[in-house]
């Protein structure tokens, strides 16, 4: 499969791209397979489809994988007329791709004489034919030769396959379609109603809208009706499956959880641009499913994987079972924003969102449009289409860039000035009108360098920002000053890090849906000690001060009624998972000896009134584990009665179970030892498990378990 992708984006570079020619990688592969067989009945007479097998490789690893169950029930290697048997009557195939059905042959022919325990003599090789009896070509006759067609999703493809297969697995195209393309994308639609009317879901299939002209969803939608009633679904997809907050989204994505009874996801969007997935620069997950209605109760286990730049650069991932999170489908529909928090924060993290949404404030577009009557909009779009006369009020007005060359605020008199401009959409007058706050869609890791600028004077700006005029209110500059300081403290990167469709899942930016829905705290309900607090506040980082930031942070906390600890979890949470390069590398780097004490001591008082409670005291301290080589990637943290920093481990139990505990997965292993009254913890030695928060989290674990 790599094989050929290599050459369908050298050779064939705009059929790729349309026809979403992105194969899956074999780890990736496997791990699918493997998860998938283990749900299926009987599976040694399963029977297998790969709707977009491309060349091959989810049809060969079934291939082996049905081959060793052959084998295991039978307790006899299986020979060669199993083989064919397998090969010809349990393995099904679909692609538009005429080359990489050839190339999906020759994979399978090769495996079953990899297989077979005599492949001798040759003339004893032969095959029969494959096509349109394993592998499939869905392209009709009068279709187009090349681009995106239904395909596989076609309504003949069910004839003679529908309810037929114990399992369908997939890695469907993920490219959206273009306009061009109306006919298909209304045909996306009617499989998605077709589908949930079938299932008695009536009145979801009368709303269902295929968001965005996606060619995934459709797959789900069919997999239902290829795959047997209880059969197993498996799927790689594109994370926005989850992430998408807008209301077409969020629906589709409701429609299928009501639809089909997910048993799991591996939630892989932090791997984006590693070498999991070479060249992937979309986030993605793994998607299980048994093919029936959900309980009403239904939930599911839901796991995500953080980076490991040792195991990443050998294409390798680490899959922590005891990292389970056991989700409600009911309580995402309620918290749509719930999967994006958990594939990057904690159960810590979500009560302090939770907290900043019943703060009082009301979403910052009704609130600074609906209340105050105000504009908050994108910029221009550039553009050949706009006439000039709609463009004349930008004539001659400075226009912003770029920020680099400013720090908070901006000065018009550096700017450039527009002359005689065209654009597709200009957009109106009184956007541009000073006082302004503009905000840079792509922000950047660190807010010292500036999130949001202060302008007092007109200005025009393209769609790459997101503006807040104030023009004509009592208030204007000090509405600004509010919103520039709101967007700079670490509660709205938190809020948005944990909520954004974009930000930390398919883009490092941030939507104006984003700042659009944030509750902002009314201006009107601050004391008159808060706003002189503002505006001081705001005087010190218009000047310059990088020291402010803290106190930002203080004066938004207490806004929003959060307490020291709410932000210490934002700032741990902000400290090793943005979205940023720098980030990730200090995340996945050891974690320093302040940070080992600090978790150390943190762990520690939580711990101390249980035991005092009991009358004991108790120590956590780490100390030094005989036998742990130095390319062991766990530390031991001990929890006892008594400090004594010279104890060593005196047996293998530590050793032995943190070798265990890395070739399974974990990142984290509970260790009961011989040793009175003592226990020990092996925690992963990456800089993210080592935060204050997380100390809080292992201490709890401790509490509830040991």
């Amino acid at each position: 499969s790599q094989v050929y992708e290599g050459f369908v984006w050298k050779w064939e570079p705009k059929e790729a791209g349309e026809t979403s020619a992105h194969y899956t990688p074999r780890r990736i592969a496997e791990y699918l397979v493997d998860d998938a067989f283990d749900g299926v009945r009987k599976s040694g007479k399963a029977r297998v489809l790969d709707p977009a097998c491309g060349a091959g490789v989810f049809l060969v690893l079934a291939f082996r994988r049905l081959y060793w169950e052959r084998w295991k029930a039978t307790g006899q290697r299986p020979q060669r007329p199993v083989i064919r048997d397998i090969l010809n009557k349990q393995l099904r195939g679909f692609d538009i791709s005429e080359s990489a059905l050839r190339l999906a042959a020759l994979s399978l022919y090769l495996t079953a004489i990899e297989l077979d325990p005599k492949p001798t003599p040759p003339a004893a090789l032969r095959f029969k034919k494959l096509r349109d009896k394993v592998l499939f070509y869905c392209r009709r006759e009068e279709d187009p030769k090349k681009g995106p067609v239904a395909g596989s999703l076609d309504a003949r493809m069910l004839t003679g396959h529908r309810g037929r297969y114990q399992l369908v697995i997939c890695n469907p195209p993920w490219t959206s379609l273009d306009e061009s393309q109306k006919a298909l994308a209304t045909t996306f639609h009617d499989i998605g109603r077709e589908v949930l009317a079938e299932r008695k879901l009536t009145d979801l299939a009368k709303t269902f809208e295929n968001p965005d002209s996606v060619p995934d969803l459709p797959f789900i939608w069919r997999a239902m009706q290829w795959c047997e009633p209880g059969g197993r679904m498996a799927f790689v997809l594109p994370a926005r499956l989850l992430f998408k907050q807008g209301e077409i989204g969020r629906r589709a994505r409701e429609a299928i959880f009501q639809a089909v009874a997910m048993t799991g996801m591996l939630n892989c969007s932090n791997l984006s641009d590693t070498n999991v997935w070479p060249e992937m620069k979309q986030p993605f997950l793994l998607f299980f499913a048994r093919n029936r209605l959900p309980k009403p109760d239904h939930s599911v286990r839901w796991i995500t994987v953080h980076p490991d730049e040792a195991l990443n650069d050998r294409g390798e991932i680490r899959v922590d079972s005891k990292s389970i999170e056991e989700v409600s489908i009911e309580q995402t529909f309620a918290e749509p924003w719930l999967w994006k928090a958990l594939a990057l924060g904690t159960a810590l993290d979500i009560e302090v969102v939770r907290k900043v949404k019943q703060s009082g404030g009301v979403p910052l577009q009704e609130y600074w449009e609906g209340q105050l009557g105000l504009t908050f909009r994108k910029g221009y779009i550039v553009g050949t289409k706009g006439k000039p006369d709609e463009c004349a009020f930008l004539d001659g007005m400075p226009v912003l860039k770029n920020t680099r060359q400013f720090l908070f605020r901006v000065d018009v008199r550096q700017l450039d000035k527009l002359e005689k401009p065209v654009f597709e959409r200009p957009r109106e007058p009184v956007i541009y009108q000073a006082p302004l706050v503009i905000v840079k869609e792509a922000p950047g890791a660190n807010r010292r360098n500036g999130m949001a600028w202060l302008a007092t004077e007109g200005v025009a700006y393209s769609q790459s920002f997101h503006a807040a005029s104030a023009k004509g209110h009592k208030d204007d500059v000090d509405l600004v000053r509010y919103l520039q300081l709101l967007i700079h403290t670490e509660v709205w990167i938190h809020y948005a890090l944990l909520t954004s469709l974009q930000l930390g899942a398919e883009r490092r930016r941030i939507l104006k849906e984003d700042l659009d829905g944030f509750p902002i705290i009314p201006w009107e309900k601050l004391a008159y000690e808060q706003r002189t607090l503002m505006r001081k506040l705001s005087d010190r980082l218009l000047a310059g001060d990088l020291s402010v930031f803290a106190e930002i942070d203080l004066f938004f906390a207490n806004l929003y009624r959060l307490k020291p600890r709410d932000m210490e979890v934002i700032h741990d949470t902000l400290s090793v998972e943005l979205p940023f390069k720098s980030v990730r590398a200090k995340a996945s780097a050891a974690p320093s000896p302040k940070q080992r004490r600090e978790f150390c001591q943190r762990m520690e008082g939580v711990l101390r009134p249980f035991f005092k409670r009991l009358g004991q005291t108790v120590s956590v301290d780490q100390p030094a584990v005989r036998g742990v080589t130095e390319d062991c990637p766990f530390s031991v943290v001990r929890i006892s009665e008594e400090r004594e920093f010279a104890l060593e481990v005196q047996d293998n139990i530590a050793r032995q179970a943190l070798e265990l505990a890395n070739r399974t997965g974990a990142s984290m292993a509970i260790i009961e030892t011989d040793t009175p009254r003592t226990c020990f913890v092996g925690i992963l030695n990456h800089a993210r498990y080592w935060t204050a928060s997380r100390a809080r989290l292992c201490a709890v674990r401790i509490l509830r378990e040991g």
